[in-house]
């Protein structure tokens, strides 16, 4: 288990940049973090009960992902949007069916939601069955 210090810190990837975020999508400290990933309720920003085009009832949530895999694991530019939030159809069971976009801040991700909700709806983005 990580050092008390590191997990009151926001930790930096290799090209210097942080990973974690919270919902207001400004860097965190992996405490906050941690506990904001394991709250997955607290993470969903918008929830939209759908019904995809073969019958099968879904939701559609656009959430807060808390960790920026790219900037954790490898170099990226200066200039790099960390996409930590994002819109995926779900089982009424809460198994992810298909992640469709990503987003670069939560304004981003609630003006795209209702888009994402046609996009699964429509059949344009395909959910594989569960």
């Amino acid at each position: 288990m990580p050092s008390e210090d590191v997990l009151d810190k926001v930790e930096v990837g290799p090209s210097g940049l942080p990973f974690t975020y919270g919902l207001d999508g400004k860097p965190v400290t992996l405490r906050v973090a941690a506990e904001l990933y394991e709250d997955f309720e607290r993470r969903v920003l918008y929830t939209t009960p759908v019904t995809l085009p073969d019958g099968r009832p879904a939701i559609v949530r656009t959430l807060c992902l808390v960790f920026d895999d790219e900037a954790a694991t490898e170099m990226v530019p200066e200039d790099h949007v960390p996409q930590v939030f994002a819109s995926a159809a779900y089982h009424p069971t809460g198994w992810c069916l298909h992640r469709l976009w990503t987003y670069g801040s939560p304004e981003e991700a609630k003006a795209a939601h209702p888009e994402a909700v046609e996009e699964f709806t429509s059949g344009r983005a395909r959910v594989a069955a569960a």
